[in-house]
């Protein structure tokens, strides 16, 4: 037993395992902290900045190129046809407002013209009818033939004559 006592007692792995991680950690940023905050580092992002956005235009001119000569169309073309449906259909819309307007307006002088013919010609046509009904009422005139008048004074029902 004495053996045991004497032997030191086994650490955990992961105790280790993190200890090893905190000092490689901390040697990092310190190193990264200095070469973050030197302006050599700062030009050169910067230079690689520029380097990555000229090779990303070149990829992007090159394709529109590329598009263009097989005829197939870029997202401009698409965005420009997009913005031009847009257009169209405002205009579509507003012309079929006016529309509705305008056949509201003809529907109202046409609605109009209709009860003006109809008021003028039914006056006439009561006259006529008045005057038909005192007409035969009336005695026959000299000129008059007898199938023409009826005589409501006769109980018959023969013609006057």
């Amino acid at each position: 037993m004495s053996e045991a006592s004497d032997k030191p007692q086994a650490s955990d792995p992961f105790d280790l395992w993190r200890q090893i991680y905190e000092a490689n950690e901390q040697a990092w940023n310190a190193t990264l902290e200095r070469t973050m905050a030197s302006p050599t580092f700062a030009a050169q992002q910067g230079k690689m900045l520029e380097t990555f956005l000229a090779a990303q235009k070149n990829v992007r001119d090159g394709m529109r190129t590329y598009l263009e000569t097989i005829n197939v169309p870029s997202r401009d073309d698409v965005a420009r046809l997009g913005e031009l449906i847009v257009g169209l259909e405002e205009k579509v819309d507003q012309l079929a407002d006016e529309l509705d307007v305008r056949l509201g307006r003809i529907e109202e002088a046409l609605r109009a013209k209709s009860e003006a013919p109809a008021q003028k010609t039914a006056a006439p046509a009561r006259k006529a009818a008045e005057s038909e009904a005192t007409a035969a009422t009336s005695e026959p005139t000299p000129h008059a033939t007898p199938t023409q008048v009826v005589d409501p004074k006769r109980s018959s029902g023969k013609r006057g004559g």
